[in-house]
């Protein structure tokens, strides 16, 4: 059976994606993915999915007229693909509304009291109920088996290849949009010189200019070295050849611990339970009292659990 999988974005929310899509093309699903431009690349890193379908809504929103052309010609590429399920698993205005583009026998999504904009549970033929308590990853896992009758296997799996080479390599995430989850960046600088004198080489990545500044800043007080801007998939194989990644709550760090690399989340006010780091080899440092408590010492001492 064909399915089209409507989920659009963030880069976490769609990394949290992956074990579901595995679920469903290891139960004979062949799935086509509509999702943000921005983070095709990591639809396109999952081995079972057939075509990666990019919506630039995030872009077209800025401007609908001049957008238009691409819209239609977005629309027109749905509605050319016939699909047994059209399989939204976003549960906003938005990914409802596009799944009215699919030509599908049925569309199907989160029931009123589950999605995220409520309203949007109208749009499907079939509405799912899906627990809001359950962590993100396995609020997509449950909606997907419901949605496509299939049996859930104990053990999740993203579908990305992780590199076989593992390099002498610390990967630092410290970019993030919310004051409250950041690391200050003093810590980030004792952390870099701890790992640089047991023999680690310390990557610095950035995705903005205020990332790029901070990044320098820690560059500059450790002698870590700065990535150039990367796009999606190189990222990813950088961090698949990591010993070791530390990053605060982003899409990059859940990315690093889907791909199988020993992560560890750093987290303030956000809940774990909900949407905390989640694979194989991953553990997280939460503080109720804020980012600052977390010292570096705590963070070292979590690295050396998860390198051995």
């Amino acid at each position: 059976m064909r399915v089209l999988l409507i989920k659009t974005s963030s880069l976490g929310d769609v990394v949290h994606a992956l074990p579901a899509v595995s679920d469903a093309t290891e139960s004979g699903y062949e799935i086509d993915w509509v999702v943000e431009e921005a983070f095709s690349e990591i639809a396109e890193l999952h081995q079972g999915v057939s075509n990666v379908i990019p919506i630039a809504w995030r872009r077209w929103r800025k401007s609908l007229f001049s957008s238009f052309q691409e819209m239609r010609d977005f629309k027109r590429e749905l509605s050319g693909k016939h699909y047994d399920i059209c399989l939204d698993s976003q549960g906003l205005y938005k990914s409802g509304a596009c799944s009215l583009f699919s030509n599908s026998n049925s569309r199907v999504g989160f029931d009123y009291g589950s999605a995220r904009e409520a309203i949007v549970s109208f749009l499907y033929h079939r509405k799912i109920l899906v627990p809001r308590d359950l962590h993100a990853i396995d609020r997509q896992r449950h909606l997907f088996s419901q949605a496509l009758n299939y049996h859930l296997s104990e053990e999740p799996n993203a579908g990305i290849e992780k590199s076989s080479e593992v390099k002498k390599q610390i990967f630092l995430l410290h970019g993030t949009t919310w004051e409250s989850k950041r690391w200050p960046l003093d810590c980030w600088i004792k952390l870099a010189m701890k790992a640089k004198s047991e023999g680690l080489e310390v990557l610095v990545s950035w995705g903005n200019e205020g990332e790029h500044r901070d990044a320098e800043k820690i560059v500059a007080g450790s002698g870590a070295r700065l990535l150039p801007r990367m796009a999606l998939k190189e990222l990813a194989s950088k961090l698949s050849e990591s010993q070791v990644v530390v990053g605060v709550d982003t899409g990059l760090m859940h990315l690093s611990a889907a791909i199988g690399v020993p992560t560890l989340g750093l987290y303030g006010p956000t809940s774990v339970e909900l949407t905390g780091c989640r694979g194989r080899r991953v553990e997280n440092l939460q503080s109720a009292y804020g980012m600052e408590s977390i010292s570096p010492e705590m963070v070292w001492s979590s690295i050396e659990r998860l390198s051995q």
